[in-house]
């Protein structure tokens, strides 16, 4: 298993649609990035039998 040691390695940006990255995937947890430009949303949804938790990081710049 690969461990993810810099956030950074995992963030992007998309004109058209927000960025994400799946870190880790398993039964019930799924840890991802999900990257929005200023204007862009993300569509409510659920993951069906997986637990959530949400932690928002605002940066006044990128680091890529």
């Amino acid at each position: 298993m690969e461990y993810v040691t810099r956030l950074s390695d995992h963030v992007g940006a998309r004109p058209d649609k927000f960025y994400k990255a799946t870190l880790f995937r398993g039964d019930a947890l799924l840890l991802g990035v999900n990257c929005l430009e200023p204007g862009q949303t993300q569509p409510a949804h659920d993951h069906a039998g997986q637990d959530l938790s949400l932690i928002h990081i605002s940066e006044p710049t990128r680091p890529y």
